[in-house]
């Protein structure tokens, strides 16, 4: 399979709370060109190739992030979500992100990690994880 004994690791909620993270998010999001039902076409998409081609999703901890998180993550109104969140590309939001955000954020920073090919290796006999080359 094209990507087994890859994966791709969430950071820290911390770090994806942040203002200036999230505005970052919504850059690259700006960028795809595409609209709210596109742009969640292209996260679940990528993400969903990705799985079936043996990659893994991984949280901040190094656990295995279940597909149907995913799907629970983006079946109430995300497309309407991320059209208000390509909003804070050119205007920062001025508090941190809400916790009951930071799963769809999630998906999305996985789905862009798959797309620039930042993976991490999963040796299944010591469950470490290194960078892959």
């Amino acid at each position: 399979m094209e990507f087994e004994g890859l994966a791709v690791q969430a950071l820290p909620e911390r770090l994806m709370k942040t203002p200036a993270f999230v505005q970052a998010l919504a850059h690259r999001i700006v960028d795809l060109g595409m609209s709210g039902d596109e742009t969640v076409d292209f996260v679940l998409g990528t993400i969903f190739d990705f799985v079936s081609k043996g990659g893994v999703l991984l949280d901040a901890k190094g656990e295995e992030i279940g597909i149907d998180d995913i799907i629970e993550c983006f079946s109430e109104e995300p497309r309407r979500w991320i059209n208000s969140t390509k909003k804070w590309a050119s205007k920062p939001p001025k508090q941190r992100l809400q916790q009951r955000c930071v799963a769809r954020v999630t998906f999305i920073y996985l789905a862009f990690q798959i797309v620039d090919k930042n993976f991490v290796s999963v040796p299944k006999s010591t469950g470490e994880k290194s960078q892959a080359a």
